[in-house]
């Protein structure tokens, strides 16, 4: 687990909200895609698996930084997510030799028998270059349905996802996703004002944890902490800016 310290100076790193960036042509450029990268990565946890190799591959994340429902007075908002890989062409387990999961261990994640996995920040990307090096780090991979996944004709074309969360990684290819929580779909080009309203909402959260209105505990917030002073107000001031 990373410390409060790493966790928000990378959140403050990633600009004013947060993303993850890729370069082409020497010019950064930020897209709702590597917004959605960086609001599940930085300190997720993958909760659930499920599939129908014919139809779809379904995974599910939360503590994602992404305000996807309104804080009440009793309870914080939700943060789970789920993101369903439609007409799957592929997916890949890649597992690395300190695993001492069973051979089993997708249907007992399906099950709910086992506990969540930290996804790795380092290693979540939609891009097909990095998923590429993630896959290099497997010791083993096993493909359980579909081909390989250097057999992929058009590979750059498809819709796909590549994580580690600890001893274990996933690559899923498919012909589309769509983005789901438990009001309905998501657009994709509303994931960075989910997010940046969720940096909004960690704010007050801060501003307001020593008054008599302070909100309901938020265990995401207080993972992603203020690590000095300075930082907090300069990011205060970043979230002002983005508001003018």
């Amino acid at each position: 687990m990373k410390t409060a310290h790493l966790i928000i100076i990378m959140g403050f790193l990633s600009s004013i909200f947060g993303c993850k960036t890729s370069t082409t042509d020497n010019e950064t450029e930020k897209t709702p895609l590597h917004t959605l990268e960086y609001a599940i990565s930085d300190v997720g946890i993958w909760t659930w698996w499920a599939t129908d190799s014919t139809k779809y591959v379904q995974l599910e994340f939360d503590r994602t930084m992404l305000l996807l429902s309104e804080a009440t007075n009793e309870k914080p908002p939700s943060n789970k997510l789920a993101i369903q890989f439609k007409s799957p062409i592929t997916a890949i387990i890649m597992t690395k030799k300190e695993s001492k999961l069973p051979d089993n261990w997708l249907s007992l994640f399906n099950e709910d028998k086992l506990e969540p996995f930290q996804v790795d920040y380092e290693y979540f990307s939609f891009d097909s270059k990095q998923i590429k090096e993630m896959m290099e780090l497997s010791d083993d991979s096993h493909t359980i349905f579909g081909d390989n996944y250097e057999n992929i004709a058009d590979i750059e074309e498809k819709v796909q996802l590549g994580f580690w969360a600890g001893e274990i990684g996933l690559v899923v290819v498919a012909d589309s996703m769509k983005i789901v929580s438990h009001l309905g779909e998501i657009e994709l080009n509303k994931i960075p004002d989910l997010h940046k309203k969720w940096w909004e909402y960690w704010k007050n959260y801060w501003d307001l944890i020593d008054s008599d209105n302070k909100l309901p505990y938020d265990p995401l917030c207080e993972i992603t902490i203020p690590a000095t002073k300075q930082n907090m107000e300069k990011i205060k001031e970043n979230i002002n800016k983005e508001n003018e």
